[in-house]
């Protein structure tokens, strides 16, 4: 990923941003399993939880979200949405290292 945003809310699998080299990816992990599983590249990548930024960012996600539920109806998606504070302390920041 060269720039631009994305929401991820299915599973990834190893070497998750490599070559990442701008862009935001955010990504939502329930299982708590990302950093462990080391299902990304360190070398290129930052990862924080989303409650770590500005409430403008977490707006952002929650936009996202929200317009993915009205074009899709994913019933995943509402979900989320019904359970914010809880969906929040389950989403990931994956940036490339460097970037803002």
């Amino acid at each position: 990923m060269t720039g631009g945003t994305v929401l991820i809310l299915g599973a990834v699998d190893r070497n998750f941003g490599a070559g990442m080299t701008g862009g935001v990816a955010y990504v939502w992990n329930p299982e708590g399993n990302f950093v462990g599983r080391k299902l990304f590249h360190p070398e290129f990548v930052e990862v924080t939880g989303l409650t770590n930024w500005a409430t403008t960012e977490q707006i952002l996600v929650h936009e996202l979200l929200r317009q993915h539920v009205v074009m899709t109806e994913s019933s995943l998606g509402r979900s989320l949405l019904e359970g914010w504070q809880e969906t929040l302390q389950h989403l990931l920041r994956v940036s490339a290292k460097g970037a803002s």
